[in-house]
């Protein structure tokens, strides 16, 4: 489990940092019944493997979103580090408030689960986990301002409006992991044309994030993320260095957009 990282924020533009910091999304970019396929390429010394995928999908009961995202290894590379997990959560429509996350993982020889419960009116956070044959974990964490589980997260960034961004431009956001609540960042770093391995191409929005130690990912190690630079904010590729080489996601298909996916181009 990691040590709590402290990190120092710092806005080159305080104006675009005051418009991100309430947190509250100004323009929900997706909708029920969006779903995503991203392929998983792994890099095995100098040769990129497709070895595995991820499944986001996206649905509403009454007032909340249920995020259901999936990740896995292919059958045949099972053998070199098996990956099921599931990951939920259900948020808050109009503001992507977290409500409850639950984590169902096994990775490699390694069982985990975590179960949270988000009580803003009390400001508390409840959390059960296992690990393995350990007995389970009971603990409850402060709830504040800006904090989101993992899965919400991804779809908060998707929210966030850079249009006025300079580069490096930093905006600070808490996370839960493991039963440990650390802050994180989203730093800016402009827009480019992307070339996914199959082919297509986009233009995009490209910004960092900071990786908190965990079962795959090394410390202090950033991920890269690009979005679509259209309306739907649709993530089309991300980078991130693990314990072992380097994996990209990468978009294979969709569905269900709230918008048209301009920003592909067509050559």
């Amino acid at each position: 489990m990691a040590g709590c990282l402290a990190l120092s924020i710092t806005a080159t533009n305080p104006s675009f940092l005051a418009a991100q910091i309430s947190c509250t999304p100004d323009n929900i970019c997706f909708k029920a019944g969006e779903k995503i396929e991203y392929e998983i390429l792994y890099n095995w010394g100098f040769i990129w493997v497709s070895a595995g995928g991820s499944k986001f999908n996206t649905y509403q009961v009454d007032s909340q979103f249920h995020f259901i995202a999936k990740g896995y290894t292919y059958k045949k590379y099972d053998w070199m580090y098996k990956v099921r997990d599931t990951y939920q959560s259900k948020a808050d429509t109009s503001n992507l408030r977290p409500h409850v996350f639950n984590r169902d993982a096994s990775e490699g020889n390694s069982k985990y689960t975590n179960n949270y419960i988000f009580d803003a009116d009390q400001e508390l956070i409840y959390s059960k986990s296992t690990k393995g044959d350990e007995p389970e974990k009971l603990d409850t964490l402060a709830y504040t301002e800006c904090i989101f589980d993992a899965v919400t997260l991804i779809y908060y960034t998707r929210t966030l409006d850079f249009s006025n961004a300079k580069i490096n431009d930093e905006i600070p956001l808490k996370i839960i992991l493991d039963e440990e609540i650390f802050d994180s960042y989203i730093k800016y770093m402009g827009k480019e044309e992307i070339e996914l391995k199959n082919g297509k191409v986009f233009n995009a929005i490209k910004f960092t994030t900071f990786l908190i130690e965990g079962s795959i990912f090394a410390e202090g190690e950033e991920m890269t993320v690009w979005v679509s630079d259209d309306k739907n904010h649709l993530p089309v590729k991300i980078e991130a260095e693990i314990l072992i080489g380097s994996i990209n996601a990468e978009l294979l298909n969709y569905s269900g957009l709230s918008y048209p996916l301009s920003s592909e181009i067509f050559e």
